[in-house]
């Protein structure tokens, strides 16, 4: 996984106690940083949103990479 990879949401990250979503499934999402084992997106709420990338829960619970991203383990 690096920067500039792009990933398809696959669940809307429904945060807080009001649910509210901050990802539309179906859309593409371009990495804008990784550190250590997360890495950065910029949500609907144009805010900075971490994801994991091997914690709980991994990223996978929220995107899939297109075919053109370098993912790797």
């Amino acid at each position: 996984m690096k920067t500039g990879d792009v990933l398809i949401a696959i669940n809307p990250c429904e945060m807080g106690s009001n649910k509210r979503p901050t990802l539309t499934v179906g859309k593409s999402y371009k990495i804008k940083e990784v550190y250590s084992n997360d890495f950065l997106i910029i949500d609907d709420e144009g805010d900075d949103h971490w994801f994991n990338i091997k914690g709980v829960p991994p990223y996978t619970k929220y995107f899939t990479p297109t075919i053109n991203s370098e993912i790797y383990y």
